[in-house]
């Protein structure tokens, strides 16, 4: 027979479990902070890989002549993917060390 103690000990291992994991908000943020980082890490390495490739020079050496003709001001791809990959992983750190809200 089961003791009448037996779901008070379940409740307390609940609660036990909940404070010790986090509340499920806290593990939400976590996840999304860890996706902006891979997506921001990927794109970083895109844009390094771009500018090291063939592609690369041809973009930036176009990019050269075309803002030395009309004076504008242009950037090759891989600077925009290079620029937005260290945004992301940014945000994402931001977003893991920032403190829950408490409601």
């Amino acid at each position: 027979m089961e003791s009448p103690e037996w779901p008070v000990d379940r409740e307390r291992s609940a609660q036990t479990r909940v404070r010790r994991n986090g509340t499920p908000t806290e593990l939400m943020k976590n996840i999304i902070g860890i996706v902006l980082i891979a997506v921001g890490v990927f794109l970083f390495v895109q844009g390094l890989n771009r500018k090291d490739s063939l592609v690369g020079a041809a973009a930036t050496a176009g990019t050269q002549v075309a803002n030395s003709v009309d004076g504008g001001t242009r950037t090759p791809k891989h600077v925009i993917y290079m620029v937005s990959g260290g945004v992301l992983a940014i945000i994402g750190i931001g977003v893991m060390m920032r403190k829950p809200s408490s409601v």
